[in-house]
């Protein structure tokens, strides 16, 4: 298990990184690894992510986004060029990402963590991004060209993902605790 701060409130101040930190922390035991599958099954199942960004002032600012994954974990999203997440993106491309499903019950969640680089999709990732984006979509849902360039009201954005993790409960055997953790996931190979 990694030495990190006790699981519960932290007095807001700076980490050993010199970075400031407050509130409450979650144990990340970097000695297990989930599969690349165990993550796949979590982010294939839901359509939404809450999307953290950060303006040019470090100002935090948290958006929900349909989303889909490609096959090497890139993440794809659609939004408003105009959008706060969107400018704060330009000015600053690290973002953060959770994936879960708010509707299930208290003790029962899975979740995914991801940590990247976020940008624009220009027209060479344009093709890309909409067969990813539109896997798995009714037809009449679907995203064309034209809405995501020139005239268009929306734009693609992509996600290259560094970092993920899962939520493992209390229970998991690979959890060496008995509260919530997350454990990194292996590469895509």
């Amino acid at each position: 298990m990694t030495s990190q701060p006790p699981l519960g409130p932290i007095a807001p101040g700076r980490r050993q990184d010199g970075r400031r930190h407050g509130g409450w922390a979650m144990i990340t035991i970097d000695s297990q690894r989930a599969s690349w599958q165990e993550f796949s099954e979590i982010v294939a199942r839901l359509n939404y992510l809450v999307l953290a960004t950060a303006d040019d002032d470090g100002l935090p600012w948290a958006s929900p986004v349909f989303f889909r994954m490609n096959e090497i974990g890139d993440v794809f999203w659609v939004s408003a060029p105009g959008s706060r997440h969107s400018s704060n993106i330009a000015a600053r491309d690290a973002v953060a990402a959770t994936v879960f499903d708010s509707t299930a019950p208290v003790g029962a969640a899975s979740a995914a963590y991801l940590v990247g680089h976020a940008s624009l999709v220009h027209h060479a990732g344009i093709a890309e991004g909409l067969g990813t984006l539109n896997r798995g979509l009714p037809e009449p849902n679907q995203l064309d060209e034209l809405e995501v360039t020139g005239a268009g009201k929306l734009r693609i954005f992509r996600m290259r993902v560094t970092d993920r993790w899962i939520l493992v409960r209390g229970s998991d055997p690979r959890t060496e605790t008995e509260v919530d953790a997350r454990i990194p996931v292996e590469p895509p190979h």
